[in-house]
């Protein structure tokens, strides 16, 4: 299985919604540069506070997806979704070989018809099989098989008529983690290209046009990420070194003064956010701003809802604000966002600098 590399996303529980594509992107990334031609992946975590998990499927439109793929010639699958087929084993060496199919499926298939797992045992002596093909002299068994439409080929050395190891092979076993090589200066282009590119559930996009399509009006679209929960407090405070009562009041203070400076009170703009009562929304319904926020579907789990948040916020056509140097999620709209007249950020981490614009003349420019 050297062409296959697999991805466990819940090894991390705390992973959100964005830490879990940053490590897809990345393995693919590493998965592309290594020649691999399959990346399998376990499930997608819903919610970081209930670790409730859906198949990968659920949340990605693999078909689409894997579309963009084909030109690196390597494929996602779901780790729920997979079927081993055997096509042929044979034992011997280059072209003096038995074929020992039915024999060797004999003996592990009930095992392998319940759990898709092939185990070859090396206590097997293969020359009881259907005899010795070169007596004396050392044999290969060469195994012949597609997983999901992928046809994979592999030899195994004898030794005294049986395996020197086990052949073990477990779709469901997935051990590579997230990998740590996101932002290194040779991933970065290829890193934020799939980032773009991965495409999520049609259910998804779906329920986000038909709130556009509600809207019926051709306004300029804004979109704020609005990252104005505990959590954040909590986490950049400290970076500021800042108690976190005037960490979140000079977080909003930028936001309003951003607010101010680059959008204007007749466009439509979106907010994307779970903290909805603050001075920041106050300030929007105070100054009569034309704003939304997106629904939360409380049971579809906090990721899911960030989904639908980012489908929405793709819409954005005009002003994009957030933090898109301190935040995943910042990060990967400002990306994933085609058609704009600025995207505004600021960081997070150094509250008191001055905002960073991206104009539409450095479209997909990302400020390091």
């Amino acid at each position: 299985m050297h062409n296959i590399i697999c991805l466990k996303l819940v090894s991390y529980p705390f992973f959100g919604l964005c830490n879990q594509l940053y490590s897809i992107a990345g393995t693919l990334t590493d998965a592309i540069k290594m020649n691999k031609h399959i990346l399998i992946i376990n499930n997608f975590q819903t919610d970081i506070h209930t670790h409730e998990t859906v198949p990968l499927r659920n949340i990605l439109d693999l078909y689409k997806t894997n579309l963009f793929l084909e030109k690196y010639n390597i494929k996602i699958l779901d780790t729920n979704y997979l079927s081993i087929t055997i096509n042929k084993i044979t034992f011997g060496l280059d072209n003096s070989v038995v074929d020992v199919t039915n024999e060797i499926l004999e003996l592990c298939n009930s095992y392998f018809l319940k759990s898709n797992i092939l185990h070859i045992s090396k206590d097997i002596n293969l020359c009881d099989l259907k005899g010795d093909p070169l007596p004396y002299v050392t044999k290969k068994l060469y195994l012949d098989y597609n997983i999901c439409g992928y046809n994979f080929k592999a030899e195994y050395v004898e030794q005294n008529s049986h395996l020197v190891n086990h052949i073990h092979i477990n779709l469901s076993y997935l051990v590579h983690d997230m990998v740590k090589t996101w932002n290194t200066p040779e991933n970065q282009l290829l890193f934020n290209e799939i980032l773009q590119n991965l495409h999520f559930h049609s259910k998804y996009r779906f329920r986000a046009n038909k709130i556009m399509e509600s809207l019926s009006t051709k306004s300029n679209i804004n979109v704020i990420h609005l990252r104005l929960e505990n959590d954040a407090i909590n986490h950049w405070a400290r970076l500021n070194n800042m108690d976190e009562g005037l960490f979140k009041k000079k977080l909003e203070e930028k936001y309003i003064s951003l607010i101010e400076t680059y959008i204007n009170p007749k466009d439509i703009t979106f907010v994307l956010t779970y903290e909805t009562s603050n001075n920041v929304t106050n300030f929007l319904q105070l100054n009569n701003y034309i704003f939304f926020y997106t629904q939360k579907r409380i049971n579809d789990g906090r990721e899911i809802n960030a989904v639908q948040d980012m489908c929405i916020g793709e819409y954005c056509n005009h002003v994009f604000i957030g933090p898109i140097e301190s935040s995943t999620f910042s990060n990967v709209l400002a990306l994933r966002i085609k058609t704009f007249h600025k995207k505004v950020s600021f960081n997070m981490e150094h509250i008191l600098e001055k905002e960073k614009v991206i104009n539409a003349s450095r479209l997909h420019a990302h400020p390091s």
